[in-house]
């Protein structure tokens, strides 16, 4: 070795003492701050004072300045990419929809809006911090937390050993990169770290919503991997400097190739970066973007390759983690980024239950085509939805509103799907294919599915004609299904079971007979005639009509003479011509064979080919229907007859009969028929109720009960998801039955109409004193979840797969999950305010925890005590009457104690929990000084509280501030509050919900365990003349809030 070899090495040996001795120092490098990049100024505006603090000063700072320093030399430089990206985040931030501001005053302020934690902590710690966040993201939007963090730790891990090696081996080590080998990077650190990240994606998802949809639909067209290494260290880096580069050059104009390298396509979904691409397929198509932050020459040309047979789809990811589990070799996880691992809709998760279910009925049944089940949906929707009056615009029908609830969100559902176009149209064919691939047990287990009739039985018309709402109606379809066939109307007739009055408690007298039913007959076919009537060869003079043999009797009243004249006549306006034959006895019976004589002895009917005589009924043959309603009959040897013969098992009841279908839902139809109301699909009302029960209970015979039970629990499911619409689902959910779920066995065997809620009770005076848990009557309706419930069903549609007992969350107050917190209603409202449990409110933003955390109060929440000291505050002067807010510096404010408890799920061993209980402090501060804590729920369900119903204006005659006869004390502080008078007061808190609740919540604490008054709480129509009229004693201690 020559001398200035040896001093080189001994130079660098003497610079690696060095560097390994200075980091043993306690110096915390991780706290230094850099001014962050111009570009990401507009993040920092955006975000809350409280992830600011945490992104400058915090834990998510120091993570970041380790990492950053760590992994400082591993990747190449990428300025122009840190200045994109940098425009891309803060132009995301910028969007309200995404990022609300403003909202300080609320119990949620502090976490309020997008949470851009990890990204400004990162561009506060350097150039090398911001790229090891772009690595952040990409691993979050491939792999699950547990997962993620598995990596994360392996990867800081063998950094370190790369480091101390060479070090040892005598190479030049950047100083920061041998100080952070003497800093711990706990798993924790990472998991928050980690969760930051992902909850940022869900929130660029959302602002870049268009560009998102048309990338994934070209990621789901190839399928290549990230790479082929399933060691994770040098998987993981190799994927980084691929993408960086890639995007660097992108960014500056250079076009790209994508041959094997999935990381590319994987960086521009975690990115929100959007090249133009170029797609090398049968033909060449161009997909633009136009996105203004990538230079216009700066294409990503790609091929629609296939990487052997991996089974895979779009970009995957196949690595070794060792670090996944507790004890174990290490586990070998392939996650993908497609459709399907995406997140959806509930609208969208429908549909892939849409999907599902042509999945199951094509093993049953025949080849089922998912859009053809959509628009089978919809036209049956359009039998319950609409009416055509008058000849003018389709109108609502009422009898919507009675349609089974899971029935009208799958209409709803296939409406949306059937009108998409476009970019929308081909995201919902993914998602029927992904509900035919991996939906098919969304709703039923296989070995169920077998059992449940294909289109629910509709297809078959003896199930389908007692359906439909009246008479009118099955003709109707009898009449188009007829046409459809091009059955010869000489050959065959409709006989129908005519509908008749049922006697009831208004209509008996002595003068009085019910009209009993009876059978007629009509044409099924128009047939040709003249004015005259006379049938004669087609001519132009000749006209198509429907005719109607029609019972002339039943007129030996006025009542029935008066319904009888009214619906011939609104047979005639519908263009059909009448002939009124006299009554046979044996037209009055019940139609309950395919063969039942009857006297048709009228010219009409008797003439042409029919040749009807005495007994001519008994030539006729059943043809299709169903013959306890409507049914059409065929002369017996007859052409048709023949015809028929050969063809009726592949005309009605199977798929053709979707196109009837259609046909009814048609809003261009003359005379669209309607569906009867009911629990399920009810039949006429001129059944009896025993006959109505009976159909129905065959209806559902064709849907197992757990079949019923999927659709129940998803209706309620709906239901929370309401109010928010563009709230994102995992689509991981489908992978099991519903009906398995924990939260949706509290809707499978729930009766109509629940038990009372926990703590309502049911006083003499409910029509002036009301509960204020659950519904009005404090009764949980059937399809409606209990608030613990709500909560596990949230834990499911967020993570995929964590199901959760409701019995765990019964405390739940609120739930945190990437960037939404689910609030109870009641936290977020006037007291007075009734809410039903389920009922839910959205704030955009976290916690800043990872995983799903739930937020629970402690046991025993902390008043502030009273003493004598403050008896220069309290006044307790007598009411006046006046209606003032005298608490407008109360303030709800969230912190947490510091106890947060996994809930353990699943297989035991694993590292990383997924669901956190979190317990937290509701304190009520008045002028930024501590009053009290709150469990507000718990208080909303005392018995001693209730709320007193307003008189309306219209009827109250009494002044606004009359003062009532009682002798009252008016409280104005929280200082009285906290020390009460021993006689009835009023808090005066008028219009001020945030007071109003604060106040109910601590009074009804202040309560607990004694035998102290009642908290009544005041509408904004509170009249006291009214409520002294009403005669309701008033305890000593009981306390009024206005």
């Amino acid at each position: 070795m020559s001398a200035i070899s040896k001093l080189t090495a001994a130079f660098a040996s003497a610079t690696n003492e060095f560097t390994l001795a200075a980091a043993n120092f306690s110096i915390d490098f991780s706290l230094m701050k850099v001014e962050a990049p111009i570009e990401f100024h507009g993040l920092g505006r955006g975000l809350s004072e409280r992830r600011r603090t945490e992104a400058e000063s915090g834990s998510a700072h120091i993570t970041a300045r380790k990492l950053g320093a760590l992994f400082n030399d591993v990747a190449p430089p990428t300025p122009e990419l840190v200045k994109a990206y940098g425009r891309r985040v803060s132009e995301i931030a910028d969007t309200p929809e995404v990022n609300p501001r403003g909202q300080g005053t609320m119990v949620f302020g502090n976490h309020v809006g997008a949470d851009g934690t990890s990204i400004w902590a990162a561009a506060t710690s350097g150039s090398g911090a911001l790229q090891i966040q772009l690595l952040t993201c990409m691993l979050a939007r491939v792999w699950d937390g547990p997962e993620a963090i598995s990596v994360w730790v392996e990867l800081v891990k063998e950094r370190k050993e790369d480091i101390a090696k060479q070090c040892e081996d005598g190479h030049e080590v950047p100083y920061g990169a041998v100080m952070a080998t003497r800093q711990e990077i706990s798993r924790d650190q990472l998991a928050e770290w980690d969760a930051s990240a992902r909850a940022w994606l869900r929130t660029a998802d959302q602002a870049k919503l268009l560009q998102q949809k048309q990338l994934m639909l070209v990621i789901d067209n190839v399928e290549v991997p990230v790479n082929h290494d399933m060691r994770v260290y040098s998987s993981v880096i190799a994927a980084w400097k691929t993408a960086l580069q890639a995007l660097e050059n992108l960014v500056i104009g250079m076009p790209q190739s994508l041959h094997q390298e999935g990381s590319i396509l994987l960086a521009l979904s975690a990115w929100h970066l959007y090249p133009d691409l170029l797609i090398l397929k049968e033909s060449i198509k161009r997909v633009q973007f136009k996105d203004d932050l990538i230079a216009s020459s700066g294409t990503l040309t790609l091929g629609m390759f296939k990487d052997g047979d991996s089974g895979q789809q779009g970009v995957y990811w196949s690595l070794s983690l060792a670090h996944l589990r507790y004890y174990g070799d290490p586990v070998v996880r392939t996650q993908a980024i497609t459709r399907e691992s995406s997140r959806i809709t509930f609208l969208q998760l429908m549909q892939v239950a849409l999907g599902g279910l042509t999945a199951s009925w094509s093993k049953t049944y025949a080849p089922v085509n998912a859009l053809e089940l959509a628009e089978w949906f919809v036209s049956l929707g359009a039998l319950f939805d609409t009416v055509k009056a008058d000849d003018q615009l389709l109108r609502p029908e009422s009898i919507w509103e009675n349609l089974p609830d899971w029935l009208h969100m799958l209409v709803k559902a296939s409406r949306s799907a059937v009108e998409a176009k476009g970019r929308e149209h081909e995201v919902v064919v993914k998602l029927f294919n992904v509900g035919q691939k991996h939906g098919s047990e969304f709703l039923v287990t296989e070995q169920d599915s077998s059992y449940i009739d294909p289109f629910f039985g509709l297809l078959d018309l003896e199930k389908l004609l007692p359906m439909l709402k009246g008479l009118e109606q099955r003709l109707w379809l009898l009449r188009q299904i007829a046409e459809r066939l091009r059955l010869d109307s000489d050959q065959i007739i409709i006989r129908y079971f005519a509908p008749g009055q049922e006697e009831s408690s208004t209509q008996r007298s002595q003068y009085y007979r019910p009209i009993p039913s009876h059978i007629e007959y009509a044409t099924a076919i128009p047939r040709t005639e003249q004015t005259s009537g006379q049938q004669y060869p087609v001519s132009e003079n000749m006209r198509l009509v429907h005719k109607r043999w029609v019972t002339r009797e039943f007129c030996d009243n006025t009542e029935a003479s008066r319904l009888y004249s009214a619906r011939i006549e609104a047979i005639r306006k519908g263009g059909e011509e009448i002939i009124l034959k006299g009554n046979d006895p044996l037209d009055t019976q019940t139609m309950g064979s395919h063969k039942v004589s009857a006297d048709i002895l009228d010219h009409e009917f008797a003439s042409g080919a029919l040749q009807a005589t005495k007994n001519s009924w008994d030539r006729y043959d059943y043809l299709f229907g169903d013959t306890k309603t409507a049914a059409i009959y065929v002369l017996r040897g007859s052409p048709t007859q023949k015809t028929w013969q050969a063809k009726k098992h592949t005309v009605v009841g199977n798929p053709d009969l979707l196109s009837y279908f259609k046909t009814l839902g048609n809003k261009q139809t003359s005379k669209l028929p309607v569906l009867a109301s009911g629990p399920m699909l009810i039949p006429s009302i001129s059944m009896s109720q025993q006959e109505r029960s009976s159909l129905v209970n065959e209806w559902t015979e064709a849907a197992p009960q757990r079949f019923l039970s999927s659709l129940k629990a998803l209706v309620a499911a709906s239901k929370v998801y309401e109010p928010f619409p563009h709230t994102t689902i995992a689509i991981g959910i489908i992978r099991k039955p519903v009906y398995k779920r924990q939260w949706a066995s509290e809707i499978s065997e729930k009766p109509e109409i629940s038990q009372l809620s926990p703590g309502i009770t049911q006083a003499p005076l409910d029509n002036v004193l009301a509960p204020l848990s659950g519904t009005q009557s404090g009764r949980i309706p059937a399809n409606v979840l209990s608030r613990a419930a709500t909560f596990s069903c949230l834990t499911l549609f967020e993570s995929g797969h964590c199901d959760v007992n409701p019995h765990a969350l019964k405390e739940v107050m609120a739930l945190s999950s990437g960037d939404s917190i689910y609030v109870a209603t009641p936290l977020l409202c006037d007291p007075i305010e009734m809410k039903s449990p389920h009922e839910m409110r959205r704030v955009i933003g976290n916690v800043g925890r990872p995983g799903i955390t739930m937020l629970v109060p402690p046991a025993n929440p902390l008043i502030r005590k009273v003493g004598p000291e403050n008896w220069n505050v309290v006044t307790h002067a007598s009411y006046d009457g006046k209606r003032e807010d005298s608490f407008q510096g109360t303030t709800l404010h969230l912190s947490f104690t510091g106890y947060n408890p996994p809930i353990v799920i699943g297989e035991h061993g694993a590292q990383d929990s997924e669901v956190f209980i979190l317990e937290s402090l509701v304190s009520v501060h008045d002028h930024g000084k501590w009053v009290a804590d709150l469990n507000v729920l718990e208080a909303l369900g005392s018995k001693t509280l209730a709320r007193i119903n307003g008189t309306p204006v219209e009827i109250c005659p009494h002044k606004t501030e009359e003062l009532p006869r009682i002798a009252l004390t008016a409280i104005d502080s929280w200082e009285e509050f906290l020390d009460l008078p021993s006689k009835p007061s009023v808090v005066r808190a008028c219009g001020n919900w945030v007071a109003r609740l604060s106040l109910a919540a601590t009074g009804i604490r202040q309560r607990s365990g004694t035998k102290a008054g009642r908290i009544l709480l005041c509408g904004d129509k509170f009249c006291w003349k009214c409520f002294e009229d009403s005669q309701i004693s008033v305890g000593q201690n009981d306390v009024f809030i206005q």
